[in-house]
């Protein structure tokens, strides 16, 4: 291997990662808003996220 040649780490050094390594929302009140939506009949994502959302502005 050449001395001057990069490594994986050295070339994608400058880009940042988006994602945080700490979740924005608790892995349980997620499950339990999914149960609770598909309990009360909801068929898709989009209406668990509906669902959840308005579970969650309560």
């Amino acid at each position: 291997m050449r001395e001057d040649a990069l490594g994986i780490g050295d070339g994608f050094a400058h880009f940042r990662v988006p994602r945080s390594r700490t979740p924005s929302h608790d892995l349980t009140e997620m499950l339990v808003a999914a149960l609770f939506a598909m309990l009360s009949g909801t068929d898709s994502c989009a209406a668990i996220q509906k669902y959840a959302e308005a579970m969650l502005e309560l």
